[in-house]
């Protein structure tokens, strides 16, 4: 993430009803300081849901998006927007560009472990076509959290803007990436950091009722 730093989000903490409530952000999770060349715009605002909240708790978005079958407790959304300059001014479109590049750098610090193992894939590139309008397709960073566990979790994705998809970015190449081009090792030619976004909770979901807060 160099040309600005995310803020995390502030999400509340649930009480301690018998049902328990959906967990949502009190505070925008955003990229800040990205270049002119590129922005970032906010699809849906994070939600933390618990994941035993009960189906009128709040919108399941696993059930609308990505191929998620249960709740989430975390999920937010963006879309990368480019633009370029004409005499002065800016105007939306890739310009030159062709792919929005993300590295992400995803921790999880368990105190209490889960009792099996949670796989997931701590740093990869991923890739988005930019059509001609400028926008990209929908990013989301949507996942689950194992149950019985707690600790606390980060996500930092690192923005560059490229002229051709860099070598050995393929769909598949990293299981949390889903279909998009992605890799495990650093693409060569990236040029310079255009913006980051960031965020990060904690949660402990050892008993009845579930945490997940900043």
């Amino acid at each position: 993430m160099g040309g600005g730093a995310g803020v995390y989000g502030s999400p509340t903490q649930s009480s301690g009803s018998t049902s328990p409530n959906c967990l949502k952000s009190s505070a925008t999770a955003k990229s800040e300081d990205l270049s002119e060349k590129l922005y970032t715009s906010q699809v849906t605002p994070p939600c933390l849901s618990c994941p035993n909240s009960d189906a009128n708790a709040c919108p399941k978005l696993a059930d609308r998006s990505y191929d998620r079958t249960g709740p989430v407790q975390f999920s937010w959304q963006v879309k990368f927007l480019t633009f370029t300059r004409e005499g002065g001014s800016s105007k939306s479109g890739p310009g030159k560009y062709s792919h929005v590049i993300q590295k992400i750098e995803k921790n999880l610090d368990f105190s209490h472990p889960p009792a099996s193992e949670y796989a997931y894939t701590p740093v990869y590139w991923e890739a988005f076509d930019v059509r001609p309008d400028g926008q990209s397709k929908i990013d989301y960073w949507q996942f689950e959290l194992p149950d019985g566990a707690s600790g606390n979790w980060s996500m930092t994705g690192t923005l560059y803007l490229v002229e051709l998809l860099p070598d050995g970015m393929a769909a598949g190449n990293v299981a949390d990436a889903g279909n998009l081009p992605s890799t495990t090792t650093e693409p060569a030619r990236l040029g310079r950091i255009l913006g980051t976004r960031r965020i990060g909770a904690k949660f402990d979901f050892t008993g009845p009722y579930k945490k997940h807060h900043q």
